[in-house]
Order: C-alpha cells, then structure tokens, then sequence
C-alpha cells in the first residue's frame, strides 16, 4: 500500500479519513485535478470508516445505496439497503479499481494540523507505529465523518451501574457476545435500535425496546421490482444512472413534503407503520412522535423487517422513562419492572468534527464552536482547509460529492492563476448578525446534535447566503459547478 510507496512527505492535497468521504475526494482530485499530488492518511488498519469501525448485528445503511453510493461507480445490487459487509466490500473494491487505495497510508493517525501564513502550508503532526513525523501541503480536505471513533455518547441512564449484566454500547459490540435465548433490553428508538432489535429477536428470547419518544418510520422495499424492470430494458450504464436518479428525486420529494404538509405527512407515515403490526395493536404510544417529520431522521425498515419481529411474537416495546436500573433489569416510569440479562444502550453517538485534531493557524488554537462554515465546508478564519459533512436529511455521500466539486474547483482556479491561498472571513458587522441568529448547522434536534452544541464541538452555520446549512444536493451541486466561489472568501 502506499505505506511503502509514499516516501516523501510533502504534497499538494492531503486528505484525512478514508471512509467513504476520503475515497470519493480521492477520485475527484484524480479526474479533476490530475496535476495535484496527493495522499490518504487513515488512523485505522483499513478503509471503510465508520463501516469499519461498527460491527454490530445487522448493522446496515440508514439511506439507500443508490445515493449512499459513489455517483462515479454507481451500487449496482439489487438492494436498495445493504448491511455492512457489503458497504465494506463495495468501498474496498471500488477503491482498488481506481487505484484510490495506492494512496492511502493506514495506521497514521493526524494529531495536529498548523497553517502557516508566511510559507503558505499546512505542517501536520502524524504518528505511526509509535512514532512522529511531519507531513506538509497546500490543502486539506477532511474526510473523518463527524463521530467519535474512541468514546461513544454517555447513556444517562439512572442507576445503570446497579446491573449485573452485560451492558454494551452499539459502537463496541462485543465479537465473542452469546445472545442465544437471552432477555434483552434495547434502550433507544433511533436507527441503531431499529436496526438491532429485528436481528437480535432471530436468536433471542425476547427482546425489548424501550424508548422515551418514539420517532418516524419509512417502510421500502427490500428489492423494487420497478428497479428490476429497468435493469432489464436498459443497459447497464444506463439503468444505475436512471435508478440513481429515480432515489435522488423520491428522497428530495418525501422531505420537502415533510416540511410543506407535516401534519399530513404525519398521517401517511402513521399509516404506513399501522399496516405493518400485528393486527390490534395500538399504534399509541409508541408509534406517535412528539416531533415533526424529519425533526430528526427517520428511521428504514427494509421490507419492514422491524415489525416483523413483533409479528413472531420475539419483541416488544415500552414507551416510558426509566426510573432506574436494577441488578437485574430496569424499572420504568409507570412502575413496571423489566428483567434483562443484557442491556444495550442505543443512546446516539457523540460527534466531533475533524477527528479529533488540534487545529492551529500560526500556532493559535481555532476553537470550531467559534466559527462559521462557508458554503458547508470552509471554516471561517481558516486558509485551504474543507470539511466533508453529511447531509442531515439525505445520503451523506451526496453532500460529499457536492463538496468534491467545489474544492476542486476552486483548486483548480487558484493553480491556474497563481493564489496560494483562500480563506472565509466575516466583517464584524457579519459576525455580529450571525451570531445573533443562531442558526444550527444541521437542522435536527436529535441528542446527539443538541449535545455536541452544548459540548461546542461542532461549527456554526448562518441564515443567509454562502453561510447557510446546506439541505439540497440539487441546489449544492449546482452551486458548486456554478456558483459564485468569491463572495465571503479572500483569495491570497
């Protein structure tokens, strides 16, 4: 790998991460801009990202692959939803075939990054194998995701430290864990706990989910026999492309009817998980959220796999807040006792942008929760550095596909002309205005956003113009090929 390959340690672009944001940045500076040197430096042993790291059962995309997949190598399985091995195997194989892979160093871990305004470079701290070295560029784009590989989001949860069970977070399940015939406990009611409960129930004794609010379902196919019909009436190039679009314009269309007509989209999603339970089973409480379609994301249930473990009578759930755990159980708010002998914490993960890198600019610290984002991926007061961010209402590869564009775009723009920098500033007038806005950068309330807000680990984001968050990949493409690349940004 290009362990042994990447002998110098200066290039034009280093990219940081090679989950799926670091591959796809990967191939777009291949095509677009073949005259940049670069390298992929990835802590981990291997790519894959977050599709390395989790291993729990059933684990699997909480979007299509359709648009979760690379627009340049388009998924081409039946699925529309796919667990992890497969994510894994498409990841990896895609980035042999473009020789992405050559360029990624594995085990080498970014601690620090420092701009330096006179040599106009980046210099980053990179251990390796116990040792330190130095790496330098002109650019930086971080692909690292914005979840915390090391530490997952407390659980607070009352008296959990009475269980003389097995308690396990999602984002470390053990390998060698024996479910069989067990009782077990999942606390949680979003994607994690949708996704975990079904799988469990195949080897458990029963399995229960309890949630304090419930959240919203869409029910999809697990093979669209539409996608079928085109796949044998159009060439093969043809029909991924077609396919593609046809998942791009359903996820647009369901979300901006969300925000349009709530109260009836409500209704429709209310519907559609009525039809999948048992018959007689009160959809309230637990299928009645407190919160408008798309205050957080929903939750997929390919084939609607979720209820079918109620179906067989291996699953249940309980819509109450915890009193508080017990040794061998918990018991809820209404009083009534659960007993477990595993409980799992499905509690949200704990974000931070950048991996966990210490990010100075001639040596003095940036503090992220201080400063905006341009255009969703420049950092305010901070020269030839992007973040790749997903979107919150769609497949995050599309927004790091709009990113890809811009960036090298404006690489391109500043090589041809000779810049050796660009960086978003704010007039004070600007910042002032901004703050008072208060506009959130992903716009859900979910735990883990309000809690990464509260811990100031993530930028900010405005009301008006190149600072806005980004929600549209239609739009964000667009501005991205097109769009103005001048205002809000000084070019050096």
């Amino acid at each position: 790998m290009a362990t042994e390959k990447a002998l110098s340690k200066n290039f034009d672009v280093i990219v940081v991460g090679a989950g799926i944001s670091g591959i796809n940045t990967g191939y777009h500076l291949q095509t677009r801009c073949p005259n940049l040197s670069y390298t992929i430096l990835e802590g981990r042993e291997e790519l894959g990202g977050t599709w390395s790291l989790f291993r729990y059962p059933g684990i699997r995309s909480d979007s299509d692959l359709h648009t979760f997949g690379f627009s340049w190598e388009p998924w081409n399985q039946p699925n529309a939803i796919a667990e992890a091995d497969a994510i894994r195997a498409y990841l990896s194989s895609t980035a042999k075939k473009y020789h992405i892979d050559e360029k990624i160093q594995y085990k080498h871990f970014v601690n620090k990054l420092d701009w330096s305004t006179s040599k106009q470079r980046w210099t980053l701290e990179v251990a390796h194998d116990g040792t330190t070295s130095t790496y330098s560029s002109k650019y930086i784009v971080m692909g690292t995701g914005y979840y915390d590989y090391k530490e997952p989001l407390e659980a607070k949860i009352p008296g959990l430290e009475n269980f003389k069970g097995q308690v396990i977070h999602p984002q470390f399940w053990p390998e060698d864990l024996d479910y069989t015939d067990k009782k077990i406990l999942i606390v949680g009611s979003g994607a994690t706990a949708v996704t975990l409960l079904p799988n469990l129930a195949k080897k458990a004794k029963m399995v229960t989910q309890v949630q304090r609010s419930p959240g919203y379902f869409l029910i999809l196919p697990q093979k669209d026999p539409t996608d079928q019909w085109v796949k044998d009436h159009l060439p093969g190039f043809l029909s991924r492309r077609f396919i593609r679009w046809k998942y791009l314009i359903m996820g647009t269309l369901v979300y901006q009817l969300c925000r349009w007509f709530p109260a009836r989209m409500r209704n429709v999603l209310r519907a559609g998980v009525k039809a999948e339970l048992p018959p007689g089973t009160d959809i309230d409480p637990h299928f009645k959220p407190a919160y408008q379609p798309w205050d957080q994301r929903m939750c997929i249930t390919p084939g609607g796999d979720y209820f079918e473990a109620y179906k067989n009578g291996k699953a249940e759930i309980k819509t109450d807040h915890i009193r508080t755990v017990t040794e061998d159980g918990l018991i809820l708010g209404s009083g009534e006792q659960l007993q477990a002998d595993i409980i799992i914490t499905a509690t949200g993960l704990k974000m931070r942008v950048g991996g966990g890198a210490q990010l100075t600019v001639d040596g003095k610290p940036v503090e992220l929760a201080d400063k905006f984002l341009w255009k969703g991926t420049m950092l305010q007061d901070v020269p030839n550095l992007w973040y790749i961010i997903g979107y919150a209402n769609a497949s995050w590869t599309l927004a790091a596909d709009a990113s890809a564009r811009l960036f090298c775009r404006m690489m391109n723009d500043m090589e041809y002309s000779g810049k050796k920098s660009v960086v978003p500033y704010l007039t004070p007038p600007q910042q002032e205005k901004m703050e008072k806005d208060n506009v959130p950068l992903l716009p859900l309330n979910s735990t883990y956003v309000t809690n990464a807000m509260s811990r100031r680990v993530i930028p900010r984001a405005g009301k008006d113009g190149n600072w806005k968050p980004r929600i549209n990949y239609f739009v964000d493409m667009f501005k991205a090929i097109y769009g103005d690349i001048t205002s809000g940004v000084q070019y050096r």
